[in-house]
Order: C-alpha cells, then structure tokens, then sequence
C-alpha cells in the first residue's frame, strides 16, 4: 500500500511531532493554540473594525477632495484609521502569541 492509498485515520493529527523533532508538524495552525479570546473571533472583529475605519476614512477624504471638508479632516482621518487597524493588528497578534497552548 502506498502513501497514497493510507486511509486518513493513520494520518498524523495536528501538533504531532516529527520523528526525531520536538518541532510540531503545522506550527501556528489554527488549532495548535488557542488565544486569550476566541482567535477567530478576535480576527473577525479586528476585520470589521478596520473595515469600518476604511470606509470612514474614504467617506471623509472625498468630502475633503469635493471641498464639504477641509483638508485637514482628511489627514487627520487617515492618521486615525492608521492608529486604530494598528491597534487591532497588534491586539490579535498578542491574542494569539500569549494564549494557552492546545494539546491534541
């Protein structure tokens, strides 16, 4: 029987270490930790956040362009926008790296 044909109960499961390695097999994948919040939640609201402030954002530079605000307003926006999907790349990058580790 090839490799091929190995039926998938036989396969390693997630966070397996390699023969002769203390390494895991997928280091990082999802399921091998688990954040101090839900990762995939915190990635989620992240997303809709700076979502949000992007389209914010871009409501506020075309004002700014049309002249129904000044210039002012659309730098300002966008150093905010900068801040904020900063802070929330940040916030789910420390979710992730100080969360407990799964054992499978």
């Amino acid at each position: 029987m090839t490799s091929i044909d190995e039926p998938r109960e036989n396969a390693p499961a997630v966070g397996a270490l390699r023969p002769g390695s203390s390494a895991p097999m997928r280091p990082g994948s999802p399921s091998s930790r688990k954040g101090v919040f839900e990762p995939r939640s915190v990635r989620f609201i992240s997303f809709v956040i700076i979502a949000l402030g992007l389209f914010v954002t871009a409501v506020f530079c075309i004002l700014a362009i049309w002249d129904y605000a000044t210039r002012d307003t659309a730098w300002r926006a966008l150093a905010t926008l900068g801040v904020v999907a900063g802070t929330m790349l940040v916030f789910t990058f420390i979710n992730e790296m100080f969360g407990a580790r799964l054992e499978s």
